[in-house]
């Protein structure tokens, strides 16, 4: 579904790309399921622009389709060319927290502040007066935000500029409306481009990751911390993905590791997805090539524990969100990749990789999933139009699992073998919009029985679902051989990740499904 259309400012630098940078969650309230996205839009009128934030909220129904209850609330009317960025969202189950940097007033540094919604994005405090970042002589912002309970958060954000670069984490606690900080602790230093990712393992325990060094990209990889809540202090810290350097932008390029996203998988175990560069776009256009890295950590009070790892996973190995949920007929706990093209040319994809009785990371030929039918970005409308903090902009992808569908074995509900759903944000460019626009879609995680195989269709020879006459010579696609139909919503990729191979079938199977949609429509 469309959340919002991809218009809005000027067609140049610092104009906006439309949409960017959604950040969601779900919330059960009052008998009725929503998901809240909060994300930043250039559909702003003259005096809000280059941008602000906007919400909308989303009713998930047992007998329909998912219905839209709050339109494109715009949260932020600030000034400032980074008025509004990077939001992240939380719940308590009642209220809606999101932090978010903003230089408003024209101050020189951008600094994290604490908004508060309900379930309908109505704004329920001002959050300029809930600055929760303090040195006003460094930018801080980029934040993350989670829930712990008991009404106490587990925040954190990017400290840089000015004194040591460092990823801070904060203790939020929140009382009727009200946001005080409980404490605040560096966990990770250097850290230069160390945006902070948040995973809660219990109510006095969170997990805390960020690249470290003081290059871009960093030098010394991605460290870890476990944080007690309680008393605010970290417990440990660990790099557990290193980066290998070396003189670049040589021949000879290095492994740089960098963007962590982090899920809960179950009580003993924790996913860490990592983007690895070899380093060859410091300070130029050129971005040299990079792959996703996928981390399993069985974190306890004394370390990270065993950890084990998986590589070249998602379809077009840049950018990537995570997120944890179960997954498949037997619900199984799996981790699910969110990747879309760096060029705005490509759908969105999600790649999972259940977790098995073995206690490691497992793809099928079929556990890659395409999103949407629309274009995904993840920078090519970021970099064109994007202060992040120039002009290098670039998307953040994340997504949830384990969302309840209140039509789950309800006579005529809505997808009633859908127990829960992966539900994904994500933006791109619809033929004859300037900008991008901020679709959201809904796939099937834990489900009664595995998915039908796709039916084909009459003269697709290509179809494996449709293989013809097995015993004839020129039938160009037997039983068990052949590519993947490009009719259905799946794609097994076989975990190649972003070979060209990947790359086409992804671009084919989006091809299709927009022939197929403007089909319907017309």
């Amino acid at each position: 579904m469309q959340l919002a259309p991809g218009i809005g400012g000027p067609r140049e630098r610092d104009g906006g790309p439309g949409n960017e940078q959604p950040a969601l969650l779900y919330l059960s309230k009052g008998g009725s399921s929503y998901i809240v996205t909060i994300y930043m839009s250039s559909n702003v009128p003259q005096e809000d622009r280059p941008w602000q934030l906007k919400c909308s909220s989303i009713k998930l129904n047992a007998t329909g389709a998912p219905t839209i209850m709050a339109d494109q609330v715009q949260l932020t009317h600030y000034n400032g060319n980074r008025p509004a960025n990077h939001p992240a969202v939380a719940t308590d189950g009642s209220s809606v927290v999101f932090l978010f940097g903003s230089n408003h007033d024209n101050e020189a540094r951008v600094q994290t502040y604490a908004g508060l919604t309900d379930e309908t994005c109505q704004l329920l405090n001002d959050p300029m007066q809930n600055r929760v970042s303090n040195n006003r002589a460094n930018n801080e912002g980029a934040a993350d935000i989670q829930f712990n309970g008991n009404g106490l958060f587990t925040g954190g954000y990017l400290s840089q500029g000015g004194d040591v670069d460092r990823s801070i984490a904060i203790g939020l606690q929140l009382s009727g409306t009200t946001l005080t900080v409980t404490y605040r602790h560096t966990v990770v230093a250097p850290a230069n481009i160390g945006r902070p990712a948040i995973v809660v393992l219990a109510q006095d325990r969170s997990l805390f990751c960020a690249a470290k060094g003081d290059e871009r990209p960093p030098e010394v990889g991605v460290e870890c911390g476990l944080i007690d809540t309680t008393a605010g202090t970290v417990l440990w810290r660990n790099v557990v993905a290193p980066s290998q350097p070396s003189n670049w932008p040589g021949v000879n390029a290095g492994l740089y590791m960098n963007q962590p996203s982090v899920g809960k998988l179950d009580e003993t175990h924790v996913a860490v997805s990592v983007v690895s560069s070899t380093g060859e776009g410091r300070n130029k256009n050129h971005k040299g090539s990079s792959m996703a890295h996928l981390y399993l950590l069985t974190p306890t009070d004394a370390g990270p524990g065993a950890m084990t790892q998986a590589d070249q996973l998602g379809a077009y190995q840049v950018h990537n969100g995570l997120c944890t949920g179960a997954y498949g007929a037997n619900g199984d706990r799996a981790v699910a990749i969110f990747d879309t093209s760096i060029t705005g040319s490509g759908v969105p994809a999600l790649t999972f990789a259940k977790l098995n009785a073995g206690a490691q990371l497992a793809m099928g030929m079929m556990d890659q999933r395409v999103v949407g039918a629309e274009n995904g970005d993840s920078g090519y409308l970021s970099n064109r139009y994007g202060r992040n903090p120039n002009y290098q902009g670039r998307d953040f992808l994340r997504c949830i699992g384990d969302v309840p569908n209140p039509g789950y074995h309800v006579t005529g509900g809505f997808m009633p073998n859908v127990r829960t759903f992966f539900v994904a944000p994500y933006d791109g460019r619809k033929m004859g919009d300037p900008k991008n626009a901020l679709f959201m879609s809904f796939v099937p995680g834990q489900v009664d029985a595995p998915l039908p195989p796709d039916p084909g269709h009459p003269g697709d020879n290509n179809n494996s679902s449709n293989p013809g006459n097995p015993n004839d010579p020129n039938n160009p696609n037997p039983p068990g051989k052949g590519p993947p139909s490009l009719w259905g919503c799946s794609v097994g990729l076989g975990g190649v990740g972003a070979e060209a191979s990947s790359l086409a079938v992804l671009g084919l199977l989006g091809f299709a499904l927009i022939l197929s949609s403007r089909r319907q429509r017309s």
